[in-house]
């Protein structure tokens, strides 16, 4: 693992986590939103594989997305739809509470 992974390492990029959902249940794999903020600036990605690479292994400030956070929580409400909609396999369930309600939260205080 990177000391340069946001994921592992927020605080190399100056960065602090105030989001984290992912799929349950997964054997050897991994499917994960994750949100970060910089000052007033929030930025977030997803990443999913097999057990074999690190998560968010490629993900930077530079290639997540960025915005406010009401932004993220719009994309990880998109997040959790494309996830409950699966037609092959059904829903997977997905623990996305408390990153929804932190997101929430900074939206009510206008970040």
């Amino acid at each position: 693992m990177s000391d340069r992974n946001i994921y592992y390492r927020p605080e190399a990029f100056g960065a602090t986590t105030v989001a984290h959902a992912w799929v349950e249940d997964l054997s050897y794999e991994y499917d994960e939103f994750a949100v970060w903020r910089v000052g007033d600036r929030f930025y977030w990605a997803s990443d999913s594989g097999c057990s074999c690479p690190v998560p968010f292994e490629e993900v930077t400030l530079e290639t997540a997305a960025s915005g406010t956070a009401k932004d993220a929580l719009i994309d990880l409400e998109a997040w959790v739809a494309s996830r409950s909609t699966d037609r092959w396999s059904g829903p997977s369930p997905v623990n996305c509470e408390s990153a929804r309600n932190a997101l929430t939260d900074l939206v009510k205080q206008g970040l």
